[in-house]
C-alpha cells in the first residue's frame, strides 16, 4: 500500500544550551555559494570544512565526543576496518595523511597535524562549518510557516519525499544524523539537542541565536539550491 503524506507545520521545541560559535559575517555568505560535496583540499576562507568529512565510521558518546576504536593489534580502525589516527580521522596507512571519507582523497598531509593527530588551525577551531539551506528540507510556506509532510508510518518528509525530522532538518533514515542535500552527514545525532534540533549558536561576540531565525524563506531548484529573487532596485 502506497504511503500517503499530509502537511503539518514545523513545531519548534525547547532546545538545550549547547554552545557553538560562528563568525557574524558568515551568515551573509550562506546564500551566495554553490557548495561542492567536499572541498579538496579545504580552503579556510570558504568555511566549508566539516570534521564529519574526514571521520571514520565511529560512534560518539553522550557528550558528542568521537569514540575511537582499536583492533587486536593496537591499531586504530573504524567499524569498517579502515585505518584512522588517534582522533578517529581516516588516514592513509602508508603516509599518515588524512583523507576524506568520500573518495579517499588527501585532505591534510601528516606534517600539518599536531602531536595528538589534530588538524591544523584554523580548521581545528572551525571544524563544524555548514550551510543551513543545504540541511533544511524543501517546503512550501503557508502564512510564513513551513509545511512538512507526515506519512502514514509517521515519518516526516519534505515535498521531495526526503526524510526530515520534526524540525525540518534532513536526516539519515533510521539513524537520525543530520545530512546535507548530497546525503553527507554534517551533524551526528549525538551533537543535536535532545529534541533533535541543531543547538543554539553563538557569534564570537557572544550573541545567542537560533539558526532558523537567520535563514529566510526560499524556493529551491531541482538540485536543492536556493533560488534568490531580486527587488526592483536589484537587491537580493
Amino acid at each position: 500500500m502506497k504511503e500517503e503524506a499530509v502537511p503539518v507545520p514545523i513545531n519548534p521545541d525547547p532546545v538545550n544550551d549547547t554552545k557553538m560559535e560562528v563568525k557574524e559575517d558568515a551568515l551573509k555568505e550562506f546564500a551566495a555559494k554553490s557548495d561542492p560535496i567536499i572541498e579538496v583540499p579545504p580552503n579556510w576562507e570558504h568555511r566549508l570544512f566539516n570534521e564529519n568529512d574526514i571521520l571514520g565510521d565511529l560512534d560518539r558518546d553522550e557528550k558528542g565526543n568521537v569514540v575511537v576504536l582499536t583492533d587486536s593489534n593496537g591499531q586504530h580502525k573504524d567499524r569498517n576496518g579502515k585505518p584512522t589516527n588517534q582522533r578517529g580521522y581516516l588516514c592513509d596507512p602508508k603516509t599518515g595523511d588524512l583523507i576524506d571519507n568520500l573518495n579517499g582523497t588527501k585532505m591534510f598531509p601528516k606534517k600539518q597535524l599536531d602531536e595528538k593527530g589534530e588538524v591544523p588551525a584554523p580548521y581545528c577551531v572551525e571544524k563544524f562549518n555548514f550551510n543551513p539551506h543545504n540541511l533544511m528540507g524543501d517546503f512550501d510556506y503557508v502564512d510564513g510557516q513551513p509545511r512538512m509532510m507526515v506519512t502514514n508510518k509517521v515519518f516526516f518528509v519534505d515535498k521531495k519525499g526526503r526524510r526530515v525530522n520534526k524540525h525540518g532538518w534532513m536526516v539519515l533514515a533510521g539513524q537520525g544524523h543530520v545530512v546535507d542535500k548530497h546525503g553527507r552527514k554534517k551533524f551526528d545525532k549525538r551533537q543535536l539537542t535532545n529534541e533533535g534540533d541543531i543547538p543554539k549558536l553563538y557569534t564570537l561576540s557572544g550573541k545567542r541565536y537560533d539558526i532558523k531565525d537567520t535563514m529566510g524563506q526560499f524556493d529551491k531548484d531541482p538540485m536543492g539550491n536556493i533560488i534568490l529573487h531580486q527587488t526592483p532596485s536589484g537587491d537580493l
